[in-house]
């Protein structure tokens, strides 16, 4: 890592190699072999996730922000330089991830502690039930400036259909965070099932 930010290295070779796969089947031999093709694909696309997670494990190390201040920003990624969406987040989704989620901290004893200044920011407290419901939805302030980011730079079709903000909080998961409720997903097929 030190021969990487000694020669500055880091960054054009995130760039190289997020742009080599992005191009990997548009600059291939028009005689190419899809299996060629497909096989190649795979291996840049593996290599740009094998180097994303070295960045973020060694540069994490002292702190969250070493790694946001490595990197190239969104904006210059996603608009200038023309990278997909899922490149763009793959490389940013620690940053956000963090900024979502406030720091645990793990006690001596293995016990997560929780900040108390946090505690009431994210967790639900008791309301009154004679206020009126609240008309605006709950979304993380931590992820406002990616949404306005991505008002400017998305398409038209794309905002009108998914819009920004789900746009976003999609690309700023991790598989972790997506998970199919089976228990839900069993008992409404089985009521269906019962119905025909």
């Amino acid at each position: 890592m030190k021969a990487l930010t000694d020669s500055v290295l880091t960054v054009p070779l995130l760039l190289l190699a997020t742009l080599q796969r992005q191009n990997t089947v548009l600059l291939a031999d028009e005689g190419a072999h899809l299996k060629y093709l497909g096989a190649l694909a795979d291996s840049c696309q593996q290599v740009l996730f094998q180097y994303i997670e070295f960045l973020r494990t060694q540069l994490t190390s002292c702190s969250m922000s070493d790694y946001e201040k490595a990197l190239p920003s969104m904006e210059l990624m996603w608009d200038q330089y023309q990278y997909d969406p899922a490149i763009v987040f793959q490389v940013w989704r620690p940053v956000l991830s963090a900024t979502v989620r406030p720091a645990l901290k793990i006690g001596t004893d293995g016990e997560v502690v929780i900040n108390e200044n946090l505690v009431s920011a994210t967790l639900p407290t008791p309301v009154d039930q004679s206020l009126e419901p609240v008309t605006q939805a709950h979304y993380p302030n931590s992820l406002l400036p990616t949404v306005t980011m991505a008002e400017k730079i998305l398409p038209e079709q794309t905002r009108k259909l998914v819009g920004p903000h789900f746009f976003v909080t999609f690309w700023q998961l991790e598989l972790f965070d997506i998970r199919m409720p089976d228990e839900r997903y069993i008992c409404e097929t089985s009521r269906l099932n019962l119905l025909t």
